[in-house]
């Protein structure tokens, strides 16, 4: 807080409607004229190649993912699910501190090799920290095992995923600041791939339940983390490795920990917090139905965020002042127009489509898919401009909000658990909130980047 361009299905030129070709002259090939001009035109709007590369590789992803989930959904149950969503949960806490939040700084230096030493500092941060929260992970493993033995075992998983999410995030953000946006989309792709088909491969060979789908997804992130660690191997070479170098990172961007941070980690709390709070409150498989859910809603706003917020992060540190404003009003919009029709179709069709296509047990998920639109097409328009504040350096102003917008869900949660409220019921309250408060996001967004921009006068 991120294709090349379609060819026609044929792979070839789509032919005019009607008989095909009996009085028709075979079609030239386009002229060098042709060609150079359409490269001419890419290359004037690179912002629109890099977001059609990102979006290949993230759609894809996401095609994969649910393509996967069609046989998941089959052999693994709710209770699976919400096991899976627990350890995730756990793990995605931990990950948001791995680094130190000195990950998001490598897109800001002048120069690479500056770049470099912020890439170093960050997984040096990460290796420590992981080896602290798999201690820690160890102890609650013995701690737990009688309370809560359905979760305990598995706990090891959760600090294999903070390890190997931090430092995709690390090379992510390398390959973000070169552009390299091919090499993020083919990772992207590769790491759907491996994770269903390891989950697949565990139920196979016999190792079903929440083992076979946890241990499937931690082995998938962790192939691809490898895979984008070659990709992103120039971040280690050619680093200043003098004395006070990484010092010198570690307090020129200290305000990414000391403000940027806490932002992060009260939004991590929020997000897994919630998942921790129905397990606790529900039960174990209604977080199955509500994770499930959230992945299906969620999928629509990873396909168009996975491009556009980390194409539009690159370019909002690259806009001067004067212009911030306009750049976030045109980000929004675009986010507004092209979440509108997905999320509307998918609010409407869901309560009969979801079980229909993954089984009748999910028919609670469908209904929820539905509740959670609105909140979930607000946070697709304010993914983007949430750079905002890392790039005018104003944290302290998220920051607030983000402990805000992490206290409302959770309280409302505990409030769900005293009065004894459904499912159904919780969610609606959910998503109605969080959906008020995303728009008074925008507009805070907007107000930070009309000031950033009236400075410059």
């Amino acid at each position: 807080m991120s294709a090349e361009l379609p060819a026609s299905p044929s792979g070839s030129n789509p032919e005019k409607p009607g008989n095909p070709g009996e009085h028709e002259a075979p079609a030239a090939p386009p002229s060098a004229a042709d060609t150079s001009g359409l490269r001419a035109w890419l290359r004037h709007h690179r912002v629109l190649t890099d977001v059609l590369t990102m979006l290949g590789g993230t759609g894809g992803a996401q095609l994969i993912t649910l393509l996967g989930y069609l046989v998941l959904a089959r052999i693994y149950t709710d209770s699976d699910f919400g096991v899976l969503s627990i350890i995730v949960s756990i793990g995605s806490i931990g990950a948001v501190l791995a680094a130190g939040r000195y990950d998001p700084a490598i897109m800001l230096p002048d120069t690479d090799r500056d770049a470099k030493q912020v890439v170093r500092l960050s997984v040096t941060i990460n290796v420590i920290f992981s080896v602290i929260f798999l201690a820690g992970s160890l102890v609650a493993t013995f701690a737990l095992s009688r309370v809560w033995p359905q979760v305990a075992p598995l706990l090891i998983f959760a600090a294999l995923y903070v390890t190997v999410t931090s430092l995709s995030s690390i090379w992510t953000f390398w390959l973000n600041r070169l552009g390299e946006y091919r090499q993020i989309s083919a990772n992207r792709l590769f790491s759907a791939v491996a994770q269903v088909g390891l989950q697949i491969g565990a139920w196979l060979v016999g190792l079903g339940g929440a083992v076979g789908l946890i241990g499937g997804r931690i082995l998938g992130v962790m192939a691809a983390t490898i895979t984008l660690g070659y990709r992103a191997r120039d971040s280690r070479t050619d680093v200043d490795k003098t004395p006070g170098a990484r010092r010198r990172a570690l307090h020129r961007y200290r305000k990414m920990p000391l403000l940027n941070g806490p932002s992060a980690i009260a939004d991590a709390v929020r997000i897994n917090g919630i998942n921790l709070m129905i397990a606790a409150i529900f039960s174990t498989a209604m977080l199955g139905q509500f994770s499930f859910a959230w992945l299906i809603v969620q999928a629509p706003v990873a396909l168009i965020n996975g491009a556009v917020s980390q194409v539009y992060f690159r370019e909002l540190t690259n806009t001067p002042r004067g212009q911030l404003r306009a750049m976030a009003a045109s980000v929004t919009k675009r986010g507004a127009l092209a979440g509108l029709v997905p999320f509307a179709a998918l609010a409407a069709l869901s309560p009969w489509m979801i079980p229909l296509i993954f089984g009748a047990r999910w028919e609670m998920a469908g209904l929820i898919v539905t509740i959670l639109c609105p909140w979930l097409y607000v946070n697709l328009v304010t993914s983007p401009v949430s750079n905002i504040f890392v790039v005018t350096e104003t944290q302290q102003v998220s920051l607030v909000f983000s402990l805000v917008f992490a206290a409302v869900p959770l309280g409302l949660l505990g409030l769900a658990g005293w009065f004894g409220w459904g499912i159904l019921a919780t969610c609606g309250v959910l998503s109605a909130a969080m959906t008020v408060m995303l728009v008074v996001f925008i507009g805070l967004a907007l107000h930070v980047a009309t000031r950033f921009d009236t400075a410059a006068a």
